[in-house]
Order: C-alpha cells, then sequence, then structure tokens
C-alpha cells in the first residue's frame, strides 16, 4: 500500500476483529529493510502466525504472537518456515492448522499421525494426492482436486472432484483381514479407483497401500549426458527393487504387487508366487488372451498376470515392403536406404546405445543360455551390435526440421508412417489408418524377421510371503474382471 505520509510504499499486516482494527503494522518497519520483493506466505503454528518476507538477498520471517499480537523478527536460516506444510496449509474454524499429504490429513499439534488417513476411507488415493482443503473442523473436512490427467494439446477436458469427509461412530472396516498392496513410484489412476470400489464391494477384506521409490535428491549434477541420466535410473531403480525383495524374504512385503512388469528379477519362486495354476483354475470364465498370458511366463510359470499390454512396432506402408510383419537385418537395411530416404525409424531421437537395447529388447531369448544366465557369447548378439555399429551414429543430433515435424506428430497434427509406435489400444491404431489405409505394424527388425512384440504396462503379483494368499487372489480375481480391465484400457 501507498504511504501518503511518508511517500513511500509499505506492505501493512492489519489485524481486525469483529469488523475493528485492533492493530497495524508496517512488515518494512519490523524487519528493517526497505526493498522487500514480496510478502508470500502467512502461516499459523499453535500460537502465532508466520509471514514469510522475501527481501533483495534474504528471506525472512515475521512472527505475530496470536495471544498479545507481539510481533518479532527471524532469519529464514534459524530453520523458522522450513516446514513440508506451509503452502498446503488450512486455518480450521475450530482454530487449529489441517495440511494435506499423500497419505492423509494432518494437524500442525501432531505431524507423526494423520487425524485422517486416506486409508481409513473408501476415496480414491490417487485423486487426493493433490488435493487442497478448503473446510476442516477436526471431524468433518472438504477437500477438493483438479485433475488435469486428461488434458491435452486439443482437448481441455479437466475435471474437479470435492471429496468431503465425516467422522464415523465406528470403524466401517473393522473385522475385515487386511490386505497390503504395493507399488512401484506411482499408483496408476485406474488402480487406485480399483481398490477404491474394492474396498466398498468387499465384505471381507480391506486393502491398505505401500508405496517403495527412491530418493533423487543430489543425484543428477550440471553437464551430466544423457547416458549419466540413465545409469542413474537404472541404479535407482535397482535400489527400489531390492527394497521391495528383501521385505519379501523377511516376511514384510506386500501381499500383492502392482506394476512390476519393468521389475523381471523378481519374477521367480523366491519372490512371487506362481499363478500359473490359480488362472487355469480359478479364472477360466474370465475373457483374457490367451497369447498376453502366455508371452508372460517364464517357462511354464506365470509371475505376473497382465492387466495392460501394448504392441511395440514400426508403422509400415505395406505396399511398399514385403515380408510378413518382420524384417532381417539385411531387409532393414534395404528398406530404410529405399523407402525412408536414409532415415532410421529406430534411431530417430535414439543413440546407437538405445537402439542396441531396444533391439535386444525384443528378442531377449536370445540371450539367456539354457540356465537363465545372460550369454553374449552367440551369434545373435554379434549380428545386432554389426547391425548397430554400421549403421547407427553415436549420438543422434535432430535438425530443426525433425523437432518441428515430430512435434507436430506428437500432437496428433500429422502421422510419420516410418517411426516406431507403442500402439496402446484400438483409438490410437484407427488414428494411425485415418491418415493411411495401408499402414500395418512390423516388427522391430530382428535376426529371423519376427513381428511386432507385446509388452507389459500394467500388471498384478501375489508375493511369495503373502500373508493372505486367499485376500490377495479374491483381489486378482476383482482387477481382472471385464468392467475393471475396459476401464484399465
Amino acid at each position: 500500500a501507498y504511504d501518503y505520509d511518508k511517500g513511500t510504499i509499505g506492505y501493512y499486516i492489519n489485524i481486525g476483529k469483529d469488523g475493528q482494527m485492533i492493530k497495524s503494522f508496517d512488515v518494512m518497519e519490523e524487519i528493517g529493510v526497505k526493498n522487500i520483493y514480496d510478502v508470500s506466505t502467512l502461516s499459523k503454528t499453535n500460537d502465532s502466525f508466520m509471514i514469510e518476507v522475501s527481501t533483495a538477498s534474504t528471506r525472512e520471517i515475521v512472527e505475530l504472537n496470536a495471544e498479545d499480537l507481539s510481533v518479532e523478527t527471524h532469519s529464514w536460516q534459524e530453520g523458522f518456515g522450513d516446514d513440508e506444510y506451509r503452502y498446503a496449509q488450512f486455518i480450521g474454524s475450530d482454530g487449529k492448522v489441517y495440511y494435506s499429504k499423500e497419505d492423509g490429513i494432518y494437524c500442525a499439534d501432531n505431524k507423526e499421525e494423520p487425524v485422517l488417513p486416506f486409508t481409513a476411507s473408501y476415496a480414491d488415493i490417487n485423486k487426493l494426492s493433490n488435493s487442497r482443503i478448503v473446510a476442516a473442523d477436526g471431524e468433518h473436512f472438504v477437500l477438493i482436486t483438479v485433475d488435469y490427467s486428461n488434458a491435452g494439446f486439443l482437448t481441455e477436458d479437466v475435471n474437479t472432484y470435492i471429496h468431503v469427509f465425516d467422522l464415523a461412530d465406528s470403524n466401517p472396516n473393522a473385522g475385515k483381514s487386511v490386505i497390503t498392496v504395493g507399488y512401484i513410484d506411482e499408483l496408476y489412476p485406474d488402480s487406485s479407483s480399483a481398490i477404491s470400489e474394492f474396498n466398498q464391494a468387499s465384505d471381507d477384506y480391506y486393502v491398505v497401500t505401500k508405496c517403495y521409490s527412491a530418493d533423487y535428491a543430489n543425484s543428477y549434477e550440471v553437464g551430466m549426458s544423457a547416458d549419466d541420466y540413465k545409469t542413474v535410473d537404472i541404479q535407482k531403480s535397482s535400489e527400489i527393487t531390492n527394497e521391495l525383495a528383501i521385505d519379501i524374504l523377511n516376511g514384510e512385503g506386500p501381499d500383492v504387487i502392482l506394476n512390476i512388469a519393468g521389475n523381471a528379477q523378481l519374477n521367480n519362486d523366491l519372490y512371487l508366487l506362481d499363478v500359473a495354476p490359480f488362472v487355469d483354475e480359478e479364472l477360466g470364465d474370465i475373457e483374457l488372451f490367451d497369447n498376453v498370458i502366455d508371452a508372460s511366463k517364464v517357462g511354464d510359470s506365470l509371475y505376473q498376470i497382465p492387466l495392460t499390454f501394448y504392441v511395440e512396432g514400426i508403422w509400415v506402408d505395406s505396399s511398399q515392403v514385403k515380408g510378413e510383419h518382420g524384417f532381417t537385418f539385411a531387409e532393414y537395411e534395404d528398406y530404410v536406404r529405399n523407402v525412408c530416404n536414409g532415415k532410421n525409424p529406430i534411431a530417430l531421437n535414439a543413440s546407437r546405445l538405445d537402439v542396441l537395447s531396444r533391439i535386444m529388447t525384443s528378442m531377449s531369448e536370445e540371450f539367456f543360455d539354457e540356465d537363465g544366465n545372460v550369454d553374449f557369447q552367440n551369434e545373435t548378439f554379434y549380428e545386432v551390435a554389426k547391425y548397430c555399429k554400421d549403421n547407427v551414429p553415436e549420438f543422434y543430433v535432430p535438425s530443426s526440421d525433425d523437432l518441428i515435424y515430430y512435434d507436430m506428430v506428437g500432437y496428433g497434427i500429422a502421422h510419420d508412417d516410418n517411426r516406431v509406435v507403442d500402439v496402446y489400444n484400438i483409438d490410437s491404431y484407427l488414428r494411425a489408418i485415418g491418415f493411411n489405409p495401408n499402414l500395418d505394424l512390423y516388427g522391430i527388425p530382428s535376426n529371423d524377421g519376427r513381428g511386432p512384440s507385446i509388452s507389459i504396462e500394467s500388471s498384478v503379483a501375489i508375493s511369495a510371503a503373502a500373508g493372505d494368499v486367499d485376500g490377495a487372489k479374491e483381489l486378482v480375481k476383482f482387477l481382472v474382471k471385464w468392467d475393471q480391465n475396459t476401464s484399465f484400457t
């Protein structure tokens, strides 16, 4: 505000009660500086209001005592204002400070346990992870979530959810057996919704979730290469998998595990239950893709039941190629040279190491011996390595035209016939053939010219140390039901 008496701009805090001004003070005078850029955050502890002030060189905290209205100033370095909840807090009608975290609503009086754990309700936890409190009194809470997950460049599909919680007279889940569901990094929205529905529908079981995630703090440094970033990601992924594996071996792991298809090292009897007999005997009346189930097996064992999958390959104009949905390395070299004008679809925006990894992943069974040990001492690996060395630059450097065009492809404004794609659903397939009805999906080049491959996107597994196998199976049955499966896809 502009102070006409002093001829300066000031930042004033005004305190009123019952419509009457009872105190006013200039923040600039209190902290003794003239260059204030922002007074950004008003927080409340048990006895004080904390006002965060940004100056030209520091951040200061002005503390206003709620009882006697005395004012003190503290430097940020003294530890004031560090609380993780200061940007997400809400002062309830009972005068207490509440704040929202991923697992529930907390009160500043007790930061150890949530006053409203989300797992104690039937709410969809995924929709609550970024919620904002708009009303609270200790027994009743109202939260709002704005969901942008379906919003895109060409759409404005934004949903707003209002969540109302009232303290129950008794625990509606008393007497139910608890099933713990573990997941890595993220609980997919449809999985979260399915768990919420299961908890409401089941009279015998109640699901709680446990997240396994790595700490990426200080893991990245300025000047790191793309390969350095990938190395960090691989190391962190290994840490998470090891933590989960150790918990299972110690009998402390979850009963059911979601979405660990990328953690193939867990696919053995030490960590996961072989559910192949369960699928044959108890899921026989549910329509499943047998070839997808078979592709998910390790030998005769099935450790993870696929919930959703995608097909990976190369969009090809079938009128310009020969063969049955696949390329040998020699055929692919000819295709790149004569059809793609030298632009290699699997090397676009990819380094030589990326291409080597993609090809090896699409034919991974070629690199294991009969005992399941990795074996690179074979002719197939030599073929893959030679192809990459002779045909793929060590690093991909896109032209400005490449960047513009592939942005257009990404936004659905244009389509490129010759590119690697992951087809997730019939919609993406129909969109592609809308540009060119001759499009067909061919496999990543290989030694034997195989066709497109499938990859598991989301899956469900039962821990080898599950405390309640029958309860875990009931949850799995619920997840693979037709209405849930159509929701996932």
